[in-house]
């Protein structure tokens, strides 16, 4: 859906209906964030929160 840059994390967000629930970020619905920084990930359902 969208995406963002921040430090040298470049977070990811998505909508799934398979996944239940969500939050309003924006005005769209999230339920799937995905969090790059190198080569590691981290992903979290809806939203990760904390150091990654």
């Amino acid at each position: 859906m969208f995406s963002e840059r921040a430090a040298e994390v470049t977070n990811y967000y998505y909508y799934s209906p398979r996944l239940c629930g969500g939050v309003k970020i924006g005005g769209a619905l999230v339920n799937l964030h995905v969090a790059v920084r190198g080569e590691g990930a981290s992903v979290g359902s809806p939203l990760i929160f904390g150091g990654y």
